[in-house]
């Protein structure tokens, strides 16, 4: 299946937005692209609706072994940040994924 490249980079721009809006290492406001490498592999579980659990177990494995804080970051605050995500996206998903964040 084809994807409409607009349509990604607008998803793509809605979870990095939503990453440095969670900020777990607190620099989203002088580094915008500081979670970047986790936006792509997020993107697509959300698009391939991925359970939940599997989304937190990712983001866990990124901040232990990509960003070395591990045990920095309680499980249920990423259980809300996958919870924010996986909600958000559904309703932006309904909308046709409006361009605003």
């Amino acid at each position: 299946m084809s994807l409409d490249r607009s349509l990604v980079r607008h998803q793509m721009r809605f979870v990095n937005a939503k990453l440095n809006d969670w900020d777990f290492i607190g620099v989203g406001d002088s580094v915008s692209d500081e979670y970047e490498c986790m936006v792509g592999p997020l993107t697509r579980m959300l698009r391939d609706g991925e359970p939940t659990d599997e989304i937190a177990a990712y983001i866990n494995g990124e901040i232990d072994d990509h960003f070395g804080l591990g045990g920095s970051v309680s499980g249920n605050e990423v259980n809300s940040l996958v919870a924010d995500l996986v909600e958000t996206w559904l309703l932006r998903s309904k909308a046709g994924f409006a361009q605003s964040h």
